[in-house]
């Protein structure tokens, strides 16, 4: 299991940034604040290349059972999950609404948070981008919206080519 103090100390990080107006006080509090666990949070959220196929209000209305099954051992498994599409439905809700048993209230928050891809920072990705100073290849580049060249580069990198043989 993660270590959750790193991460709700990554969500107070982000409840504090939502409630400053000035940018630069803002980029500067995140950047005080640096974690490998803020910039993955940060480049879950930004990617416009990845969606999680949960709608929010039935996340807020499902009355389902609570998933028991440990199907993850992070929140990022959990990203990656949903992003691959591994768990959809019931099953996915049922999942994510486990997190407030399985780690805690504040874990759960974080995650509704970058699964509406909408921090509420007043940032963009191409801000991120520069607050950190990341280029095209780093590793936790956020490419922008319009940013077609890269959307298909990534498409191509990881699209399965059932028919490739071996010579």
């Amino acid at each position: 299991m993660q270590d959750i103090t790193k991460i709700e100390h990554v969500l107070k990080t982000l409840l504090y940034v939502q409630k400053v107006k000035d940018t630069e006080r803002k980029t500067h509090y995140l950047l005080t604040h640096e974690s490998e666990e803020l910039k993955k949070i940060l480049w879950y959220a930004y990617n416009p290349l990845f969606t999680f196929g949960i709608d929010l209000q039935e996340l807020d209305n499902y009355s389902g059972t609570v998933s028991q099954e440990d199907e993850f051992k992070t929140i990022w498994e959990l990203f990656d999950l949903l992003i691959k599409r591994s768990v959809i439905g019931s099953a996915a809700l049922g999942i994510i609404l486990s997190l407030k048993e399985v780690q805690s209230e504040e874990v759960y928050q974080l995650v509704k948070l970058v699964l509406s891809k909408d921090l509420q920072l007043g940032l963009s990705a191409s801000d991120i981008n520069d607050m950190f100073e990341y280029r095209r290849h780093d590793k936790w580049y956020i490419p922008e919206k319009y940013d077609e060249k890269l959307a298909l580069k990534y498409k191509d990198k990881h699209k399965k080519n059932k028919y490739k043989t071996a010579c």
